[in-house]
């Protein structure tokens, strides 16, 4: 496993790890490991390594190093960095940049982590499968007892809408107002409610009808694409862990 074959630095990991797809001269490696930003980020992933073990079950720990050995050793580091090579940058820039990009996206597991911990009843991580759509709900307890609310459709992985709220649990229930957005970053937004019932199994998500012909007609969603469904509780950090 990755953790086993993580032997001497980072940076001579991550040069056994790259060039699968591109090959170093002596002098490139030579240059790779004297640049700044990427000895920084070597020591960036060692210590996440480091945070996944203390941090993650053995259970996630075990879908963590498997996924982190694929991307250093099949080809999607290399991958990753032939794109900003052809933007233009070096190989060492583009090998720092990559990785850590890397590690703010694979990051977010632990801000998973912390919110199934809290397991209060009401905060968790939340998955609706549909045929090819998918819907992560996230809930955290935020400040003056309410809950942060992050729910997000795809369909085949495309992003089909976002809603970002909070809101004040009354027992089991749980009305969410915030921002509907088509995508995650979106400047236009619009503002929407969620109402969310909880059960020991997971959250049911309903909006209104209203809510659900203002969708279509501003164009907030495509036809058939709602929020409404049973959402089931998730005990691993990662949300698509059944599919690995």
């Amino acid at each position: 496993m990755l953790l086993k074959r993580m032997l001497g630095t980072c940076a001579a990991l991550i040069l056994c790890a790259a060039g699968n797809a591109f090959a170093f001269t002596e002098a490139e490696k030579n240059e790779l490991l004297q640049n700044a930003d990427y000895r920084e980020n070597c020591e960036r992933y060692q210590e996440f390594i480091e945070r996944a073990k203390t941090v993650l079950t053995p259970e996630d720990l075990i879908i963590f190093e498997k996924r982190e050995n694929e991307w250093l050793y099949g080809g999607a580091y290399d991958e990753a960095a032939k794109g900003a090579l052809a933007d233009g940058y070096s190989k060492p820039v583009a090998y720092a940049s990559m990785l850590e990009m890397h590690m703010d996206e694979a990051g977010m597991i632990f801000d998973n982590a912390d919110i199934i911990r809290q397991s209060d009843g009401v905060s968790g991580l939340y998955l609706l499968k549909k045929g090819t759509l998918r819907g992560e709900l996230q809930v955290s307890s935020a400040e003056e007892g309410e809950y942060a609310v992050r729910l997000m459709l795809s369909v085949d992985g495309e992003p089909m809408g976002f809603f970002e709220g909070s809101g004040k649990p009354d027992g089991k229930t749980l009305e969410a107002t915030g921002d509907l957005l088509v995508e995650e970053y979106d400047s236009e937004k619009d503002s929407a409610a969620v109402t969310l019932k909880f059960d020991d199994a997971g959250a049911t998500a309903v909006t209104t009808e209203k809510f659900k012909r203002d969708s279509l007609e501003k164009k907030w969603m495509a036809e058939g694409i709602i929020f409404d469904g049973t959402y089931v509780r998730q005990k691993s950090v990662f949300m698509d862990a059944a599919s690995d």
